[in-house]
């Protein structure tokens, strides 16, 4: 992988970690009805995967 590749997985990763978590606060804080819990527990998971890939690259420095 090249600088100008890692640069853009950096970049997406960064951008759907936060992405994800302002809608994982959104979905936290407005569950009115089972399909946005459902919704919810998605958005839950998603922002997990994210967090794990924003950490594996800061890690390796490759974010601060």
């Amino acid at each position: 992988m090249n600088a100008n590749e890692l640069g853009t997985l950096a970049d997406s990763v960064v951008q759907i970690y936060s992405l994800s978590a302002v809608a994982k606060n959104f979905t936290d804080t407005h569950y009115m009805d089972e399909n946005m819990l459902h919704i919810g527990l998605m958005m839950d998971k998603i922002n997990e995967q994210a967090d794990r890939l924003k950490s594996l690259l800061e890690s390796y420095q490759v974010i601060p």
